[in-house]
């Protein structure tokens, strides 16, 4: 018949179970955590993706930019170097930047869809680019109609600077605007970064500490204690 269990085996086996469970909650509680810094992690590489991608546009944008008043400025040079020679051979340059103004114009529409406030400065640039390629093409047509002479007067009048300096004028504020942008998105993507990165560190050692913390406590090493309360039962009997 076998012999009753004592009080030192009961115990013994209670405190195992005991054990098991706490190693089984830390594993949990250390997998949760574990979890929540890889979403965390997934979380800023999206960021620092589509802040690269911001930071992307807007540079295309300021290329862009740079790149109309660029144009216009060999537009005027094509002009220029007509109305002082007649040579219609200069007129190349002026033709190749008058379709490089209109793609750009068209491009930056569209890049700036997403932008109020940008839209609305095209609809004020627009119209002075009109206006300055208009200007430049009247006085074309008089040099080639009438000679020299006769375009010298238009020129001194100033017209074409000026419309030039307020189409530069709206675009440096068009560029000011991505600008701030950039800076802007940059910051935050900064500011996430670092929060993620804390949570990340802090998460990281919280669940290695839990895990260290289960490995000592009662029950990690279940073949071994029972074992010896069931011995220490024994010699208490005897």
């Amino acid at each position: 018949m076998p012999s009753p269990k004592t009080p030192w085996q009961a115990g013994g086996k209670m405190k195992w179970k005991l054990g098991n469970r706490l190693v089984l909650g830390g594993f949990v509680v250390a997998a949760a955590i574990l979890v929540f810094v890889g979403w965390q992690s997934y979380r800023s590489t999206t960021r620092f993706a589509e802040a690269a991608q911001w930071r992307e546009h807007t540079y295309e944008v300021l290329n862009l930019l740079d790149d109309t008043v660029a144009s216009l400025s060999d537009a005027e040079t094509g002009q220029r170097d007509y109305l002082l020679t007649g040579d219609e051979a200069y007129l190349e340059p002026y033709r190749a930047a008058l379709k490089s103004v209109d793609q750009g114009v068209a491009h930056f529409k569209r890049l700036t869809s997403d932008n109020p406030n940008q839209q609305k400065r095209i609809q004020v640039l627009e119209p002075l680019i009109e206006k300055k390629l208009a200007e430049l093409q009247s006085t074309i047509d008089v040099r080639r109609g009438k000679g020299l002479a006769a375009v010298a007067g238009l020129v001194l009048e100033g017209s074409g600077k000026q419309a030039m300096d307020q189409i530069r004028s709206v675009i440096l504020e068009m560029k000011n605007e991505e600008t701030d942008l950039l800076r802007i998105r940059t910051q935050r993507a900064n500011e996430g970064a670092t929060k993620s990165a804390k949570t990340v560190a802090v998460g990281t050692r919280g669940a290695l500490a839990g895990l260290n913390g289960v490995s000592f406590r009662p029950g990690v090493k279940p073949t071994t204690r029972p074992y010896k309360m069931k011995k220490l039962g024994m010699t208490r009997e005897q």
